[in-house]
């Protein structure tokens, strides 16, 4: 969060200005300080600049705006951001940062925040064209979290820590093709972990611990409209209050409407290596967790994708009886995906509707008739794209897509594969032996199996469901043993 604060702030420099190779000057310096404060506060004590030979130190303090705001039962405390800046050419900058950084936030009775950092490093350069930094490389050494969260009810504390122990990274920036601005990021972590403590059922107080081994973040973002950002921005810092807002809020709604859609497309991947979980019934594993995520911006081609996939699953085989080893996956995957509706007209819509003068800012009937322009077809397709469940007894494959719209009822197709069958049911039949509550899934199953289709040493479930209800499996027609029309 104070990172993303952190470039944010240097975003702001005058997007006109041109300033030349030179020995910093305090009329550059004021300049530069006037421009800052547009973005952040003129508050003062909030910005400072001063020279330091042909370049810029910049403190950037929220304390003074801390204690503006008095609010009751709260208490705040952050570091000042402080960095250099060196005028490198026509409206580029050097930009380097090294310091520490605290930050503490307190709600009392009701839970308290506490975070550290020792070590954090930035060098880059900040392209005023692009309204960014077209490079930035980023260290950051030894941060520690602290959380407590207090139950208003019982009194009784959850105690979250966390901590890392190097992260790395890297962006860069170019200008789009549409005008916008294309950013490509890659972090690195190692070392990093964590523990809690929470409130049992019983009243005995739970635990656990978890340790990572290295992973890997990388996204790319197409064209956002950086300007726009910082823009709307400084038109909030410059209207301090409700009723200043809702005075402008023509303008406002004028600048909403005119940024869309933000950003065409933003995508990425998590990849997590050597997950370790202890807890009071034992120790879990994972060898990779891989997380991805594709979302388009307020575009009339609305996309939202989302996957997970873990492998190398492994549960502490003491608390399972021996018949359920067979049956925990080692490995899963989920991916889906949302398509078919338009981001684009019905938040134009909401924009043009805002009212913040009113409550709801936006009338009931209003709302209706913009959900209804988010489905342009009058529905949207979910996706479930190819995934897989793989366990010792097992190998589950499963897909399918989905129409959802107002008015008419879900209609679509799912695929489904699975080998081991049989061996499922046996372990199920063992279990049986000792855990008479078993037999209660086997019938099911074998009923189940009765409308799959061979196919090698698989078992197949094509599956199909019509607006009118009528559901097929591999061409049967089972709508009225499900009790449908």
């Amino acid at each position: 969060m104070r990172m993303k604060r952190l470039a944010v702030a240097v975003t702001m420099l005058t997007w006109t200005s041109t300033w030349a190779i030179a020995a910093a000057t305090q009329e550059e310096a004021d300049r530069l300080k006037t421009s800052l404060e547009k973005y952040l506060s003129a508050t003062p004590g909030v910005v400072t600049v001063g020279l330091s030979g042909d370049a810029y130190d910049v403190k950037l303090d929220f304390a003074p705006l801390i204690a503006k705001a008095k609010n009751v039962g709260f208490s705040y405390s952050m570091s000042p951001l402080t960095f250099k800046l060196m005028p490198k050419g026509p409206g580029l900058w050097d930009f380097s940062q090294e310091q520490a950084f605290d930050f503490s936030f307190n709600q009392i009775n009701v839970q308290s925040i506490t975070y550290n950092v020792s070590s954090f490093k930035q060098t880059g350069v900040y392209d005023e064209a692009l309204g960014t930094f077209s490079t930035l490389a980023f260290e950051v050494g030894d941060v520690k979290s602290l959380q407590e969260v207090t139950d208003p009810a019982s009194k009784q504390k959850i105690v979250t820590e966390s901590f890392g122990k190097k992260m790395t990274g890297t962006s860069t920036a170019a200008t789009n093709s549409s005008g916008g601005v294309d950013i490509d990021t890659e972090f690195q972590s190692e070392g990093q972990g964590g523990k809690g403590t929470f409130p049992g059922t019983s009243g005995q107080a739970m635990t656990y611990s978890y340790v990572t081994g290295p992973s890997v973040s990388k996204s790319t973002g197409k064209n956002f409209n950086m300007k726009a950002f910082t823009e709307l921005l400084a038109w909030f810092v410059a209207r301090s209050s409700k009723e200043l807002i809702v005075k402008d809020q023509a303008d406002l709604k004028t600048r909403l409407k005119s940024s869309m859609p933000f950003f065409d497309n933003l995508n990425g991947t998590v990849d997590v290596k050597d997950i370790k979980v202890t807890t009071q019934i034992g120790d879990f594993s994972v060898a990779s967790a891989v997380v991805l995520i594709d979302i388009n911006g307020l575009v009339k081609d609305g996309k939202f994708r989302e996957g997970i996939t873990v492998t190398g699953i492994d549960v502490p085989k003491e608390v399972l009886p021996p018949w359920a080893v067979k049956l925990i996956p080692s490995s899963l995957s989920f991916d889906f995906d949302v398509t078919g509706f338009d981001a684009n007209t019905p938040m134009g819509m909401i924009f043009e509707a805002l009212d913040i003068s009113k409550d709801p800012p936006i009338a009931d009937d209003k709302i209706l008739e913009i959900g209804k322009t988010a489905m342009p077809s009058g529905n949207v397709k979910i996706s479930l794209n190819p995934s897989f469940i793989k366990a010792p007894a097992f190998n589950f494959d499963y897909s399918g897509e989905m129409l959802v719209g107002l008015d008419a009822p879900p209609s679509g197709k799912a695929a489904i594969k699975m080998s081991g069958f049989d061996d499922t049911i046996k372990a199920l039949q063992e279990a049986s032996q000792s855990d008479p509550s078993a037999n209660q899934a086997i019938g099911p199953l074998m009923a189940i199996k009765g409308f799959a289709k061979q196919e090698g040493e698989a078992l197949v479930w094509n599956i199909e469901s019509t607006p009118a209800g009528t559901v097929l499996v591999n061409g049967l027609d089972v709508s009225k043993m499900m009790g449908g029309p």
